[in-house]
């Protein structure tokens, strides 16, 4: 699928996976980055003006519990086990929410992708980069996976920073981290999330059909 914004220069994607041996690997790192030109007519001048960063589970060749390939990312991975069954299907409280059938949920791929991070810079928000390096991203994945899940954590309350972007250090005084939280979930939903009941900013996709 094109992806189209015309703000952008590109986006660029960088997929890593790690050949160690080790048990619990079965998933692959993705970084993107969205450049823009910044330059004139007689020069070029690309800037970074978001990322992303992601990992597709690869939940279809593991034979044990997830919450183990989940914890061996971070403990942020770890928290959403508790939405899948013992054989590794999401459970009736996402099915439901993403108004699936059990049959659906039978056949559907036990892979999915979890977004880490998503950053705009601030000169550059409000431009729909965001959203298209989410679109950009899932579509080189949803062939392999049904859901995207992601917390919506407010970077500026995580102690979290970006390279590259004096704006991660933004203090936000005047705004909350509950009233941030719930700004970043209407964003969010905007893309096609869906927030988790009880789930303090957990979000799930159904991407099986992700912008057809």
């Amino acid at each position: 699928m094109k992806i189209k914004n015309k703000k952008l220069y590109r986006i660029d994607f960088k997929h890593s996976k790690s050949t160690e041996d080790y048990e619990h690997d079965d998933y692959d790192e993705i970084y993107g980055k969205a450049v823009i030109d910044e330059g004139d007519d007689k020069t070029e001048n690309y800037v970074n003006a978001g990322l992303i960063e992601a990992y597709f589970l690869n939940v279809d060749d593991i034979n044990e519990p997830i919450h183990f390939l989940l914890d061996s990312i971070s403990g942020d991975h770890e928290r959403l086990a508790k939405y899948f069954d013992e054989e590794n299907k999401i459970n009736e409280k996402i099915r439901k929410l993403l108004k699936l059938s059990e049959e659906d949920v039978r056949m559907m791929s036990l892979n999915f992708l979890y977004v880490h991070k998503l950053k705009v810079i601030k000169k550059y928000r409000g431009l729909g980069i965001g959203k298209t390096l989410m679109q950009a991203m899932i579509n080189d994945y949803k062939r392999d996976s049904s859901l995207a899940f992601l917390i919506a954590a407010p970077l500026q309350f995580s102690g979290r920073e970006i390279n590259d972007d004096p704006s991660a250090k933004e203090s936000f005084k005047n705004r909350t981290e509950t009233q941030s939280r719930n700004k970043l979930i209407k964003l969010y939903e905007s893309y096609g999330f869906k927030k988790i009941p009880g789930g303090e900013g957990d979000m799930v996709a159904y991407i099986g059909d992700w912008f057809i």
